[in-house]
């Protein structure tokens, strides 16, 4: 379905990594709490809206680079659908709408929206052109919006939080550059692009994929809920299924490539479904009534 110029220059389907704001609601018990419900909601929307204004503005700025590009070109402001002029003011209208939000919601949560910003204008005038810095600048955005799920609601920052949401952030980003190499576009629109190679992108993707299951691992071990080791299977099934579609996405974009993917789907839904048994005690009787055995 072809969206409206205005509506495709949002991204939409980029939308959805903004839920990594609700991850705390999940993990922290409270997702049956139906209070909170609209608090994570405003910062989701919130976060989409700066995440919006970023891609109004980077379409804006990288126009003439983006005509380089095999897929980019089609964006609104580089195939001339949209004027530079309107996306940039767009781009000042759902950013000023979006901090509105986080203000309206408590003042640390205005102040990691505001990071957030800094964190955009950084990556867009310079972050995004320096050699694994605009890998790491996308997976400290990830890790923003997920602490931003936590002050929002509020509840206790984990450092578990904090580490895993940042090595599957940093994963995503090497996917996207190994996509980007494979379908060649070259230094000419991204010249941070000659700094990489298949090769390097490949040994960084195992080593971060060993990491996100080694700290998720811990995490289940270790964190407050012993029983969550349940829910093992199912991340290691999905982090490992995501590298399977990595290695055959075959032009897809990264949503398409996991929301048509069933298995995904399918994994994802009973990986949510067992922590919130997990967080309302039921693993945790199962895992007594296996002990006295």
């Amino acid at each position: 379905m072809t969206l409206p110029p205005l509506l495709a220059l949002l991204r939409p389907r980029q939308w959805y990594k903004n839920g990594i704001v609700l991850v705390p609601l999940l993990f922290s018990g409270n997702l049956g709490n139906t209070t909170l419900w609209p608090r994570a909601a405003l910062a989701v929307v919130a976060f989409i809206m700066l995440s919006s204004a970023a891609y109004c503005a980077n379409d804006a700025r990288d126009a003439a680079k983006d005509r380089l590009h095999p897929t980019k070109r089609t964006r609104p402001v580089a195939s001339g659908a949209v004027s530079v002029p309107a996306a940039l003011l767009l781009a000042v209208v759902l950013l000023a709408c979006g901090l509105a939000l986080l203000w309206r919601a408590n003042t640390v949560t205005f102040t990691l929206g505001l990071a957030y910003v800094a964190l955009q204008v950084l990556y867009n005038l310079g972050l995004k052109q320096v050699f694994l810095w605009d890998l790491l600048a996308i997976a400290l955005g990830f890790v923003l919006r997920a602490l931003a799920g936590t002050t929002v609601l509020p509840v206790p920052p984990s450092p578990w939080l904090i580490v895993c949401t940042f090595l599957f952030a940093f994963h995503l980003g090497l996917a996207k550059r190994r996509h980007e190499l494979l379908v060649g576009a070259g230094s000419e629109h991204r010249a941070v692009l000659a700094e990489y190679s298949v090769a390097f992108v490949e040994q960084t993707l195992q080593v971060s994929t060993a990491l996100i299951l080694a700290a998720y691992s811990l995490y289940t071990f270790f964190g407050p809920h012993p029983a969550m080791m349940f829910t093992l299977p199912f991340a290691f099934y999905g982090v490992l299924r995501y590298n399977h579609l990595v290695h055959r996405r075959d032009g897809r974009d990264e949503a398409q490539m996991l929301f048509r993917d069933r298995a995904t789907l399918l994994n994802g839904a009973v990986w949510v479904a067992l922590v919130v048994a997990v967080q309302g005690g039921a693993a945790q009787h199962a895992l007594d009534w296996l002990q006295r055995l």
